[in-house]
């Protein structure tokens, strides 16, 4: 099927009883709506109401157009055709056509108007309150439609809608290719330590297929491996980058944030099921392992009054009684330390070298 997206339209209402067309009309079609304003009531002129109440009509869709000129051409050749009632015609048509609303955007101060006239109690709807046999009708109406689409699969022609109007020039990312692309990241050779501005650039560089590229690195960044020595900026093992290596990647990660977006999709990896260690305990062995200063960043703390010597902070803060970040704080020297507490280094042993190293707790 061909990708095009019909947006303006002409149709006519034709008396059942005479068979004579006495209105015609320009509508727009819309992803939502498509030929809503042909079937509408509302917001007609008083003529057309009162043609309406003595005669049903039928509803007639008879061109579409691409562009909306074309469309208000035809428009004002069948109102010529048919002509007005004031010509001598059947059309209770107002005007000769060609004179659609359809894009216009009201001012500021009729919007204002139009908020004032429809809110607080001059709202139709101000203290009203719907039964609850008009919601239950509301409800099963809304189930029983074609609109509800709950558990079915989009017809092909829905699909087809929604396509054409992301296909071409209508897509954002129409013409944004390369480093253009917001998707566009940096890609860094860690052996030159150039820096290409997209994965496209990078793999012309080395004469390579941009597919190829990006999948090695993907491959390289989940298995540690070294396929190809082309990195996105801000990924790869350290011990690979030389220190001229690690400026030119610092400077071009200067001033990087990282956006709301990011940082929101970060927030649900780490509390979704793809935490990959999510529902995992830790074993019995792994926390005697890093429990009581045996985990290799522990630090020793020593009571410089009786020389006792501590394992951890947490061991010491819990024979002074007080929580480990209180602890930390003071030997740290955020705040004032009021105890003997200290952490053990060279300086301290030499200085005070403590006369009790057989009470260690």
């Amino acid at each position: 099927m061909p990708y095009y997206r019909v947006t303006y339209y002409i149709y006519l209402h034709r008396r059942l009883d005479t068979g004579d067309v006495f209105y015609v009309g320009k509508g727009t079609k819309s992803q939502k709506h498509q030929y809503q304003r042909a079937y509408e009531k509302k917001r007609r002129s008083a003529l057309w109401s009162r043609i309406v109440a003595k005669a049903n009509y039928q509803v007639e869709i008879i061109a579409e157009f691409f562009a909306e000129e074309d469309c208000f051409a035809m428009e004002r050749e069948l109102i010529a055709l048919y002509r007005r009632r004031y010509d001598g015609g059947t059309l209770c048509n107002l005007t000769l056509g060609g004179d659609g609303l359809s894009g216009l955007t009201p001012s500021e101060a009729t919007k204002q108007k139009l908020r004032e006239a429809n809110s607080g109690e001059k709202h139709i709807n101000w203290g009203k309150k719907l039964s609850e046999e008009t919601r239950r009708k509301k409800s099963e109406s809304m189930k029983n439609s074609d609109k509800n689409l709950r558990g079915k699969k989009l017809p092909e022609w829905w699909k087809d809608r929604i396509r054409a109007t992301k296909f071409g020039e209508a897509n954002p990312m129409f013409g944004r290719t390369g480093e253009q692309s917001k998707m566009s990241r940096k890609v860094m050779n860690f052996e030159t330590g150039e820096i290409y501005a997209s994965v496209t650039l990078a793999a012309k560089a080395i004469g390579m297929p941009m597919k190829t590229l990006y999948n090695r690195m993907v491959k390289d960044k989940k298995h540690g491996t070294s396929a190809t020595v082309m990195r996105f900026v801000g990924e790869g093992r350290s011990n690979e980058f030389t220190p001229e290596h690690k400026k030119a990647i610092s400077k071009a990660r200067q001033g990087y944030v990282p956006s709301p977006e990011q940082v929101a999709r970060h927030s649900r990896f780490m509390s979704g099921p793809s935490n990959p260690l999510r529902g995992r305990k830790r074993s019995k062995s792994f926390t005697e392992k890093v429990s009581r200063g045996n985990h290799p960043a522990a630090k020793k703390v020593i009571d410089l009054s009786t020389g006792v010597v501590y394992g951890c902070i947490k061991d010491a803060a819990k024979a002074v009684g007080v929580g480990s970040n209180t602890v930390s704080s003071w030997l740290n020297g955020k705040t004032p330390n009021p105890t003997s507490l200290s952490f053990i280094t060279n300086d301290v042993q030499a200085l005070d070298p403590p006369s009790h190293l057989d009470k260690i707790t």
